[in-house]
């Protein structure tokens, strides 16, 4: 049998289609680092899904302190550490690269 002769269903193939971090990348150019991290983890999905949660309350908590004190800047930061460890499991490595080089 020749490679010719293979034929591929296309419609019986799943295919996922590539995450796309483009507007997790603009939220950090524009100093929205906090956005950045919660688009970034609602990108990811199910996998981060934790992690989701966590940031949305410390961007809450920041919000009613009108800034982010250091304590809550550390526990972000270990979310972040988190969030790259669950993205390096479930990501493609092109998805990956384009989520490292986002934030």
């Amino acid at each position: 049998m020749k490679k010719s002769d293979v034929q591929v269903d296309m419609e019986a193939v799943d295919v996922k289609p590539i995450k796309d971090f483009s507007s997790v990348a603009s939220m950090t150019q524009e100093n929205g680092h906090m956005e950045a991290l919660i688009e970034a983890a609602t990108i990811i999905g199910a996998p981060a899904r934790f992690v989701l949660a966590k940031l949305v309350k410390i961007s809450q908590l920041a919000e009613m302190d009108g800034h982010l004190d250091s304590n809550l800047s550390e526990y972000r930061y270990t979310q972040y550490k988190m969030l790259k460890h669950i993205a390096k499991i479930h990501l493609t490595i092109p998805e990956y690269n384009n989520f490292d080089s986002s934030l």
